[in-house]
């Protein structure tokens, strides 16, 4: 059997079942989050948490679990890769990894609250939050849309038709499962919101949810991720080039 047909059996591994959740779950978690965090009256049902517990929320340590599970996968489709003589998608999907790494370790202030290491007086000094993070550092710092967005390409990227240069059998490697595709319009839309955060006054309720809804929009891209690698792993081993 040629890898393309058995990449698209692969797809129809996943159950009705699963394929509705990975759908429909996202886009009604998110609209019943938006629901309450712009609701003046159930605003601090999900903001306090965010307030007392900083970078350790049940949001965001599943968020870094989810780049955990990223990355570990992610590993494994390289090593497959590796072994079957595919070094260009081995190179890719170590990237891949790498990035889910760094993405969880940057979630967890790389250790730093549990581990309780000294913060670098440079870091510091240039970090808006005084923590052990690259992504608070004056410059990115206040910028998440522009990697939300940047993520949003990578991954609708992913489901459009190949381009020539691109070998079949490479292609039908990286291309995502279509289940995922509401996600990534969760993310997009997250995205937007982060945007045009600025047309909301600094003091109003719809203000401080946006900026909570960034943590649910990093939350949504671990899980892409995470059930990108999954699905891979758990379906026909890639094929070399």
């Amino acid at each position: 059997m040629r890898y393309s047909e058995r990449h698209a059996a692969s797809s129809l591994q996943l159950s009705k079942e699963v394929e509705s959740g990975l759908k429909w779950l996202p886009v009604v978690a998110l609209i019943a989050w938006c629901v309450l965090a712009f609701n003046e009256a159930t605003y601090p049902l999900v903001a306090d948490g965010f307030r007392s517990a900083r970078e350790y929320t049940a949001v965001e340590m599943g968020t870094a679990f989810a780049f955990v599970g990223a990355f570990g996968l992610g590993m494994v489709l390289c090593w497959r890769c590796a072994r079957s003589g595919g070094p260009l998608q081995a190179i890719l999907f170590l990237g891949f990894a790498l990035l889910a790494l760094l993405a969880a370790l940057e979630e967890t202030q790389w250790g730093q609250p549990i581990l309780g290491y000294d913060i670098p007086a440079w870091m510091q000094e240039a970090n808006a939050q005084e923590e052990f993070t690259l992504h608070n550092i004056e410059g990115p710092q206040g910028k998440a849309e522009i990697f939300y967005f940047v993520f949003c390409l990578g991954a609708a990227a992913l489901y459009l038709p190949r381009i020539v240069i691109v070998p079949d059998r490479v292609w039908q490697d990286l291309r995502a499962h279509p289940a995922l595709i509401p996600l990534v319009v969760c993310i997009g839309v997250t995205a937007l919101l982060k945007l045009f955060q600025g047309i909301f006054a600094e003091e109003s309720v719809a203000f401080d949810a946006v900026r909570w809804t960034t943590e649910i929009t990093e939350l949504y891209i671990a899980i892409w991720g995470l059930a990108y690698a999954a699905i891979k792993v758990f379906g026909p081993a890639p094929r070399s080039v």
